[in-house]
């Protein structure tokens, strides 16, 4: 079995797992060591499989249980320079950290990954292109805007877990956040809107996608069904209306989407 599932995405943790076969690798790990174990066996999965942790950025969302997790199953964990240095400097950084460089290729396991920068404000964040074999899994959340370059990056996915963060007129409204951390959302380096998700979209579907995961979704400034009805309008109007679309939750562990 080779794919995909979302254990937690939001702004209150987020843990995304890949799988092929017996072999699993986190994307971030933003839940306890002991909520990651209860969600991994709702897919009869346990923690001896994790073979890596992959580190996006540093914020807390997505690494407030990486250090507990990491030393206690002794899993490497692989991030760049920055997000290293920044982890260290907050004593978050695992004992088993490994770096690497930007736009590299990794092997490890049974899995070949490939960060690439996006805009976001952490020290130095990526996205991830996963690959077995021929399959190309995209796991991109966290940035403002979608370069040139991102969009090329997330060409030809086979499954794809894009952001579609909030709804610009919800946030602009919202009585929660002050001003100061609006303007950070909806800047370059903050969240993908609802509408610039779609206009990624635009760009990077294609016949083959098997599966679409929207996520990082925020519960104060985005509704779920909102998110599902405007995203199936848009795949209606571009023609992949048969496209397996899925909004992931924060507190619940997604289907496990294979390809």
């Amino acid at each position: 079995m080779i794919g995909l599932a979302s254990l937690s995405s939001g702004s209150k943790g987020n843990c995304t797992v890949v799988r092929n076969g017996d072999d699993l690798i986190l994307i971030d790990c933003g839940i306890s060591f002991k909520k990651l174990k209860e969600k991994l066996k709702e897919h009869d999965l346990h923690e001896e499989m994790i073979k890596g942790i992959f580190v996006t950025h540093e914020h807390t969302d997505h690494v407030s249980g990486l250090r507990v997790t990491s030393d206690k199953m002794d899993i490497p964990v692989f991030c760049n320079q920055n997000t290293g240095a920044f982890l260290k400097r907050k004593e978050r950084a695992p004992q088993n950290l490994n770096y690497f460089e930007n736009g590299s290729s990794i092997g490890h396991s049974t899995f070949v990954v490939e960060p690439f920068s996006v805009p976001h404000d952490g020290v130095d964040t990526v996205a991830y292109n996963v690959f077995v074999n021929d399959i190309k899994i995209s796991v991109a959340t966290d940035f403002g805007f979608a370069s040139q370059a991102v969009k090329q990056n997330l060409k030809g996915c086979d499954l794809l877990l894009l952001e579609s963060n909030h709804d610009v007129k919800m946030l602009q409204e919202c009585g929660k956040r002050p001003w100061k951390i609006k303007q950070r959302i909806l800047s370059r380096h903050g969240h993908l809107s609802n509408e610039t998700c779609h206009e990624i979209l635009s760009d990077v579907l294609h016949k083959d996608l098997k599966h679409l995961i929207l996520g990082h979704v925020s519960q104060d400034t985005n509704d779920y069904s909102l998110v599902k009805d405007l995203a199936q309008k848009h795949l209606e109007l571009s023609g992949f209306e048969q496209l397996g679309m899925h909004v992931a939750l924060q507190n619940e562990v997604s289907p496990f989407f294979t390809v």
